[in-house]
């Protein structure tokens, strides 16, 4: 291969363990959330989906309704602790990415001219 393909075929390899390395930490992530009044208590990943949930000895006195709103309101604040987190993740990688050399037009048009057929 010539340089210039040489170096294009790095920079998609840089890329793409930036994009796995993001992947993982976002795998990765988890928020445990408890309610104000200790009742309740869940732990989501970094996708918002619910893994755990916890209830004290307390639950014998909250009627259905105040149990059900307890749950929603403390898987709620864990998602959007685990959506802040993954939006920093994003956002980091955003600017790694950007700090990436791009490829420059001409040296991908060339690459792609003297690609064996």
């Amino acid at each position: 291969m010539n340089n210039a393909m040489n170096e294009l075929v790095r920079e998609l390899h840089e890329r793409l363990a930036r994009i796995q390395e993001l992947n993982a930490a976002i795998a990765a992530m988890r928020v445990r959330e408890s309610s104000p009044d200790g009742v309740v208590t869940v732990e989501v990943d970094g996708n918002g989906a619910l893994l755990d949930l916890e209830l004290t000895r307390g639950v014998t006195e909250l009627s259905a309704g105040e149990l059900a709103a307890g749950i929603v309101a403390t898987a709620d604040s864990a998602v959007r602790k685990v959506f802040a987190e993954r939006a920093d993740a994003v956002n980091a990688f955003n600017a790694g990415a950007a700090a990436l050399p791009a490829s420059a037009p001409d040296d991908q048009a060339r690459a792609k001219k003297e690609m064996p057929r």
